[in-house]
């Protein structure tokens, strides 16, 4: 091996550890596994991946206007800490249903820090608040985040009955939320002055949401994710060519080599666990959450999609894991670096809000 290889490699270990570790998994089940090198491609989703870059496009799009900031400062700007702090988790929490949970996230901690710095409030609990907010809230939607992209895709569920049947998950997460958020907030007064309102490129923004609609609408029609990705990419670029830096191809591998190893390995599990836990019910959602500690929520999705009868429990499974341990989503490890808070600190107010969140849908499943 030459020694720019060797550089190569040992700098793609140091910046993208966990790509570098799944491209070593996909390495090795090639090697020994006829039928993964025949079906990778397939395993990979590249409708799910088309879908998800054209996403990735718009959502930086609309970034880069300023249109998230300012909807975030605007929010900040309401009443009390505490409405303050609920509006925002609202505002940001429906943004991400459209614009996908990592692209919210990236205002959403920051902002919620602020709001608790400036009234004197706990900044751990509050970016844990907002950040199961914006996960919640990404929950509603099949294109909200990379598990439902999965899922809408494999089980081929109608944009309208996915987002019906998410509804009650999502509607009793924020009750849970508006809970604790008052009890945070209550009887604070702001402490600190804000800053300016960030200013927003109008143009750039309603390009923004164009190029959203556009793809979610063909995909919704039954368009190919590649295809209606495709569109909303070049919508966004020809307003501005710079958005295409938007869409990382690290992730794209990451979460194509996610897809492709997990979906290969959860068919090894076939015929190894009980019927019953894969029929669907409390058993699937149960199941679902709990291997989403273990390998992240995405890839629990991916292991489990082709073996679970029960999209709809599968789906609440994998979103109520991502609000448990920070293990359970990226967007958690996000919250915790935007925001510059101790991830102990977070992780024990998340649990807090998380657990009425998990026996909320499970009561839900089990009606």
């Amino acid at each position: 091996m030459s020694r720019g290889l060797q550089r190569a490699l040992s700098s793609l270990v140091r910046s993208e550890p966990l790509l570098s570790a799944l491209l070593v998994i996909t390495a090795v089940l090639a090697i020994v596994s006829r039928g993964f090198r025949c079906r990778i491609l397939e395993l990979s989703r590249p409708n799910a991946l088309g879908l998800l870059a054209g996403l990735m496009a718009s959502s930086g799009l609309l970034e880069e206007s300023g249109l998230l900031a300012r909807l975030g400062w605007e929010a900040a700007e309401r009443g009390p800490p505490w409405g303050a702090l609920a509006l925002a988790e609202i505002l940001l929490g429906t943004l991400s249903a459209f614009t996908m949970n990592d692209a919210a996230i990236l205002v959403a901690a920051p902002l919620a820090s602020m709001i608790a710095r400036a009234s004197d409030s706990d900044a751990a609990v509050a970016v844990a608040l907002m950040a199961v907010a914006v996960n919640m809230g990404s929950s509603l939607t099949p294109f909200g985040n990379p598990q439902n992209i999965l899922i809408w895709h494999d089980y081929g569920v109608p944009l309208w009955g996915f987002t019906a049947a998410m509804t009650p998950l999502v509607l009793a997460g924020f009750a849970v939320l508006a809970a604790f958020t008052y009890a945070l907030l209550r009887g604070r007064a702001w402490r600190l002055e804000r800053g300016p309102p960030p200013r927003v490129d109008r143009t750039g923004a309603l390009v923004g949401v164009t190029a959203l609609a556009l793809t979610v609408c063909l995909a919704s029609l039954g368009v190919p994710g590649a295809i209606a990705g495709l569109a909303g990419l070049a919508s966004s670029a020809a307003y501005d060519w710079r958005v295409i830096y938007s869409v990382n191809p690290a992730v794209l591998l990451l979460i194509g080599s996610l897809f492709a190893d997990f979906t290969f390995l959860g068919g090894l599990l076939r015929g190894h666990l009980p019927a019953g836990l894969l029929r669907g019910g409390a058993p699937l959602y149960l199941l679902a959450a709990s291997l989403s500690q273990v390998v992240s929520n995405v890839p629990a999705a991916a292991m489990l999609a082709g073996l679970a009868g029960d999209w709809r429990a599968l789906a609440y499974g994998v979103d109520v894991g991502g609000v448990l341990l920070v293990t359970g989503s990226i967007a958690n490890v996000l919250a915790v670096k935007m925001g510059r808070i101790p991830l102990r600190r977070y992780q024990k107010a998340q649990l807090m809000v998380a657990l009425p969140i998990l026996l909320a849908g499970l009561a839900i499943i089990a009606r």
